[in-house]
């Protein structure tokens, strides 16, 4: 039984993984994708599941892509640009209806 974000309405989520009488309810085994980095790959955009439940990867994508290669900056990239596609979609996420934690760290794998 799980009561807003509290499970058993004993303990907050983000507080409960590891937690050996809530183990029936909460899992600490993360979900892990294994790729191998290819050539043609120009950025690896890491993210929680509050970003990933409102928005396809491709549209994730096509954002990073729009403000980095085709936005003007002619594939070169800074810290403060990634950051910056980082936090725009947190708040698209948010936008679309989110009611998660969102996260996202974007890489430049060409750097």
């Amino acid at each position: 039984c799980s009561l807003g974000w509290r499970v058993e309405s004993v303990l907050a989520v983000s507080r409960a993984v590891g937690d050996a009488s809530l183990m029936p309810y909460i899992t600490a085994k993360p979900d892990v994708v294994e790729k191998e980095i290819e050539e043609d790959d120009l950025f690896l955009v890491i993210a929680t599941d509050g970003v990933w439940d409102v928005l396809e990867n491709d549209r994730v994508g096509r954002f990073v892509i729009d403000n980095t290669i085709e936005g003007g900056s002619e594939g070169s990239t800074d810290d403060e640009l990634l950051k910056w596609i980082g936090r725009k979609i947190c708040v698209e996420a948010g936008d679309n209806g989110s009611g998660d934690n969102v996260s996202a760290v974007v890489v430049d794998l060409k750097r």
